[in-house]
């Protein structure tokens, strides 16, 4: 095109958008075009990410397209090599929705606005093309070109300022009304096509060039520009590697990044899905397929994860939509708001497009894993999205569909095994010679129904990723299990015993197996005994010396195998670590802990309940039965006064062994310790610290709840039902009300069950707890867990009110000087003042004084107001002799009320007196 053929093609531009009818066409046009410029377009970066992308489409050679970037004062230039203007692409720059590369896929835009965005920057656009210049110009005096009408006049009418639609009028432009030292530039650079703003606040577009030059992801996804050049430093994109991308930052940096390329079909069905769709173009409704693009940055092979700050969508420039954080940086047609910065949600075109992300990041991780980049692909593997908009839940699907249909994980065999197919052993001992792979391999298939076939997955650091993907897992606690199996027993032998003893020592030993512990051994059979069978390390001793019987099969106690012992003379370190586990020399003790311990709850019965327990205690008094031993038992059964076995925890002690709290003669229970057991009166003492260690209660304590309850447990431990239905048990974060189901660290105390309107009982249940327990234990908040699982009502929880305080507002077992029972809000404290005055007619707390820690707790009424007074009155009135009169000791309490009512009655109301007058002259009847 010569100077002429442009001239000419701007002039007609010119006269075509300046020519119409009436000025009010003009004005609208001009108000909405400025709309579009400054409303939709507010960061100050997005129209220099415009003019880069018109620079991308513009390739013209095979070498691609380098760009310069440079500011003269208040004037922002931005160059290129590309192909210079046709009048084709005149028109579109000036023209809205019908830009040259709408219906072109291998352009980035097809809006046919992006260009518009230079207008809320600038009210001043020199555009230079092969030599010559074209302007769009808000200053430039387009003349009034209505005769009917004054412009004045017409301004006047309309309250509006006139105004064409500048940024779509093109205006020739002579070399000489350039800046010279631009013009010098545009010539040394040998630039093709340059845009010449002026800057209406050059320091933001400054900033913003400079945060640009800095962050060169954003550059990543642009098909042909291979170099810009900032004002001090040059970026260059080296795309040789079909795969790969270099970006070069100067001699500074250089950052590398996998591609993926992928070709989405854009079938039929989808089509028709898109018709009614408002916002997708033609040339994406119209494409059979569309370009996505992966990029996932390494050094070295290793996948160097997105910083929050870089999960950013792509539509070959960055948009601002960064709300979905995905493992990889994805590029491709999505459909956007006009100003880029946003994404529509609502878009079936978006919603298929975040389905097929998801998917084919999953796809990309089975090709990437197979290569030199193995696991470290694993990385990249989505994550399903906690939001739950269109756009999530869409993404969500496609996670789900890869889980079920791709082969994305590396078996030991180096073959790609889908989700379902997968096993991590987290033990790994499926790997080591003494155990057999296809016996673990059984084991999980007989617990898992849906799978048929299992394969390992090869050992790697992101186990723990894979397993929250969803792969069946082997760990530590699932392996007591199976060395209880029938898979593990038929593969298993003494000389493979030695090695997984050996093996577990290792474990145990080595800072790296967090799971395995001495604790946790102590709870694991892995033992081979003399009886052939695998078991736990206080199940089995060593023989005494001089037992040559140890080894008969008819022996009740276990001893570890022959072989092993023999094994064991070579290997001392191990046969000590073995005793700290509990491994000992044949005792009676080892008796205890083999035949009783492990099976407590069911050892006793009627034949041997008294002769077992006094086994035992003649082995604690001789010292041999060590306490903390002794504690273990609470399981094991004891024999009641009324020859009931009872677990030692639910026990007390009968007023034989002198508790703390004598309460056998006023509950009527069968939970008292029979007197049998103690043969010898001198022992009492000694049999009720024995009594005592095994967990039989011999006054109020604390029964913690600290771990995790559910509802139902609490229930059958006597937890009231009415507890759960308190306002703080309902939780309604959004629509669904959900209710409480689980709790920990509640509190409750034994016996309390019983003082409800038992007066009697009462009394000396609180006066106990009070003297023997401290508050701090009792009154701590609990927590209430509810939700959905995984959720934070589910993992945290809520704090509430626990039991206690809601047992003494909602039961009546607070013990009166009346002789009953109250709820705590209807008691007055027993100060000596109120005493005085309420005797037995008001419900006075009957027990010891109170501290304020206590009072504070019960809450209990310390103010008696002119009801109680009246109530006292009435009370007094009907409590006489059998002559008509006053009981003596009421004279005086009669007097002091009076004399209450008098100091006090100068600040009642009118209201306070009239029920005063009212209230004596019924007394008086």
């Amino acid at each position: 095109m010569n100077s002429t053929e442009l001239s000419t093609s701007v002039q007609q531009i010119f006269n075509d958008n300046t020519c119409y009818q009436n000025p009010i066409q003009a004005v609208n046009q001009a108000d909405s075009i400025t709309a579009l410029s400054v409303d939709l377009y507010t960061d100050s970066d997005r129209f220099i990410y415009e003019l880069l992308q018109n620079a991308d489409d513009s390739i013209c050679r095979a070498d691609g397209v380098k760009v310069w970037i440079k500011v003269f004062n208040d004037e922002l230039v931005v160059a290129h090599s590309g192909k210079v203007f046709d009048k084709k692409d005149i028109i579109g720059i000036c023209n809205i929705n019908n830009g040259t590369k709408k219906n072109d896929l291998k352009k980035t835009g097809y809006k046919g606005i992006g260009f518009k965005s230079v207008f809320g920057q600038s009210n001043k656009v020199v555009i230079y093309t092969d030599g010559e210049f074209f302007r769009f110009d808000s200053s430039y005096n387009f003349g009034w070109k209505w005769e009917d009408i004054s412009q004045k006049d017409w301004e006047n009418e309309n309250n509006r300022i006139f105004q064409y639609p500048w940024q779509i009028i093109p205006i020739y432009t002579e070399s000489n009304e350039i800046r010279e030292e631009v013009s010098k530039f545009i010539s040394d650079i040998d630039a093709n096509v340059a845009t010449i703003l002026k800057i209406n606040h050059i320091e933001e577009t400054i900033d913003a060039i400079c945060k640009l030059s800095e962050n060169i992801n954003m550059f990543l996804f642009l098909k042909n520009i291979t170099e810009i050049n900032f004002e001090d430093k040059v970026i260059t994109i080296d795309r040789s590697n079909i795969d790969r991308i270099i970006l070069n930052k100067g001699k500074e940096s250089q950052k590398e990044w996998l591609l993926k390329n992928i070709n989405l079909n854009v079938s039929e069905d989808l089509k028709k899905t898109l018709l009614e769709e408002r916002h997708i173009p033609p040339k994406l409704l119209d494409a059979d397929f569309i370009e996505m693009i992966f990029a996932a940055q390494i050094v070295n092979n290793s996948i160097v994860p997105l910083e929050k700050k870089d999960r950013i969508l792509y539509s070959y420039l960055p948009t601002g939509e960064t709300k979905y954080e995905f493992p990889v940086l994805v590029n491709t047609n999505f459909i956007m708001s006009a100003n880029r910065e946003s994404i529509h949600k609502d878009s079936k075109w978006n919603q298929w497009l975040f389905e097929s992300i998801s998917y084919e990041v999953f796809k990309w991780v089975s090709e990437l894993v197979i290569t030199e980049i193995s696991f470290e692909s694993y990385k990249l593997i989505p994550e399903p999205i906690s939001y739950s908009d269109d756009l999530a839940n869409s993404y969500n699907i496609g996670v789900k569909k890869a889980k079920e249909k791709i082969a994305f994980l590396l078996s030991r065999e180096n073959k790609l095994i889908k989700v379902r197919e997968a096993l991590i052993d987290f033990t790994y001992s499926s790997e080591k010679n003494f155990i057999n792979e296809e016996a673990i391999k059984n084991f999980i298939i007989k617990y898992d129904s849906t799978v048929t076939s299992k394969f390992f997955v090869k050992q790697c650091s992101f186990l723990s990723k894979l397993k929250n993907l969803g792969v069946r897992s082997f760990e530590w606690k699932d392996f007591k299990l199976f060395l209880k199996s029938v898979f593990f027993k038929e593969t298993h032998s003494i000389q493979k015993n030695m090695e997984l003893i050996k093996y577990l020592k290792w474990c145990c030993d080595s800072e790296k197996v967090k799971d395995v512990t001495e604790e946790y051994l102590y709870n694991l059979p892995f033992i081979w005994d003399h009886k052939n069978q695998i078991n736990y390390p206080k199940q089995v001793c060593f023989p005494a010396a001089g037992d040559d019987n140890w080894d008969n099969i008819e022996n009740e106690l276990s001893f570890v195998h022959k072989d092993i012992l023999v094994w064991l003379l070579h290997e001392l370190e191990i046969k000590i670590w073995l005793e700290n586990l509990g491994v000992e020399e044949k005792t009676d003790i080892t008796y205890i802990k083999q035949n009783i311990l492990p099976y407590a709850s069911t050892y006793i019965d009627g034949n041997n309940a008294i002769s077992e327990i006094q086994k035992l205690f003649s082995l604690y008094k001789k010292g041999d039965l060590k306490e903390n031993l002794i504690m273990q038992l609470s399981e094991i059964k004891l024999m009641t006064s009324k020859n009931t076995l009872l677990r030692a925890s639910e026990c007390y002690l009968s007023d034989f062994y002198n508790p703390r709290l004598k309460i056998e003669k006023i509950l009527n229970e069968d939970i008292f310790i029979s007197e049998e057991y103690c043969y010898n009166i001198q022992e009492k003492k000694d049999w009720r610290r024995f009594f005592e260690l095994l967990g039989v209660k011999d006054g109020i304590n604390p029964i913690l709840f600290n771990e995790k309850e559910s509802k139902s447990m609490l229930l059958t431990y006597g937890v009231k039902a009415d507890f759960f239905n308190t306002e703080d048990m309902s939780h309604t974060p959004y629509i669904t009300t959900f209710y409480a189901d689980e709790f920990s660290n509640i509190v409750s105390l034994n016996l309390i069950n019983n003082i409800e309107n038992n007066y009697k009982v009462s009394f000396l249940f609180w006066e106990d707890c009070i003297e023997n327990n401290t508050l701090s234990e009792l009154n701590k908040s609990a927590i209430a867990y509810w939700g959905n699982y995984g959720k934070a009502g589910r993992i945290i929880g809520d704090p509430i009110a626990n039991y206690l305080p809601w047992f003494i507002k909602n039961i009546k077992c607070i013990p009166t000087l009346q002789g009953k029972t109250y709820v705590s809000s209807e008691v007055f404290l027993n100060e000596k003042e109120i005493k005085d005055i309420a005797g037995k007619y008001l419900p006075v707390f009957k027990g010891p004084d109170l501290s304020q820690d206590w009072k504070a707790f019960f809450k209990f009424k310390t103010m008696i107001d002119l009801n109680d007074y009246l109530n006292i009155l009435l009370q007094i009135s009907l409590d006489i002799q059998e002559d008509g009169m006053l009981k003596n000791e009421n004279n005086e309490r009669l007097q002091a009320i009076y004399t209450i009512l008098l100091d006090e009655c100068i600040n009642w109301s009118e209201s306070d007196i009239e029920k005063l007058v009212f209230g004596l002259k019924i007394i008086d009847c």
